[in-house]
């Protein structure tokens, strides 16, 4: 059986997370509610036409799912709730969720991988070429959608006309994630630290101030003894 062509959105990226929205609205932020296609419409602000050519894209991503009446997905709930939050962690994560997920979107980033870089209408014809439709306007819309969604995710990113793939690092404002602190390993490190000595050559000054604070009790003080202690701890000091 041949596989699928890749399905093409016949909108934005603004509509498209319009209708994301609205979904997340009628669900109330829960997935796996069943809406209709009225109520995403009139939330979306959009006619029902316009919603349900778009819903075959959004279901092939794997963000709704259902019947007549679709549904968030858990995937689809966690990309909704970030759309206000481009460029974050969340977001970021959330969306490369659903990148990973789609086989489709894979094989567009390698494409840019691979040719070191792509200017967007190499890249916009990619698409539309792998998703085995006609190069008129209303494909390459839905292609420069799919770009778009590739950038919120932090996977690609324009620079002087040509998009190249980024690093995690680079997606998520180069911060690199890192595991959990093994505490044992810090705390022998901490040891090799504290153990540490300096060695001075002999007859070199020591890079090192030694403060020697005294308290004396003036009443019970005997200084004659005192200053004998004074000298042989300066002279032991000396001999280090």
């Amino acid at each position: 059986m041949a596989e699928p062509a890749l399905r093409l959105p016949v909108a934005g990226f603004d509509q498209i997370s319009r209708i994301l929205r609205a979904y997340l609205s009628a669900a109330k932020g829960v997935a796996g509610v069943p809406i209709k296609l009225d109520d995403v419409a009139k939330r979306a602000a959009m006619n029902k036409t316009g919603v349900s050519a778009n819903n075959a894209f959004l279901t092939s991503l794997g963000l709704i799912e259902g019947g007549n009446n679709k549904q968030l997905t858990e995937l689809g709930l966690q990309a909704a709730l970030t759309l206000d939050h481009p460029g974050t962690p969340e977001a970021v994560n959330a969306w490369g969720d659903v990148m990973s997920a789609s086989p489709d979107l894979e094989r567009i980033v390698d494409a840019v991988r691979i040719r070191r870089g792509m200017d967007e209408d190499s890249l916009l014809s990619h698409i539309v070429l792998t998703a085995g439709v006609p190069k008129t306007s209303r494909w390459l819309t839905g292609a420069r959608t799919v770009v778009d969604i590739l950038e919120f995710a932090g996977v690609v990113e324009e620079s002087d006309g040509t998009f190249t793939v980024r690093t995690p690092s680079d997606a998520l404002g180069g911060v690199a994630s890192v595991g959990p602190i093994d505490t044992r390993e810090s705390e022998a490190r901490q040891s090799q630290e504290d153990a540490r000595t300096v060695s001075i050559a002999p007859g070199a000054r020591s890079p090192f101030v030694i403060n020697v604070h005294l308290w004396v009790n003036a009443k019970e003080a005997n200084y004659e003894e005192l200053a004998e202690e004074l000298k042989k701890l300066l002279s032991r000091l000396s001999e280090t």
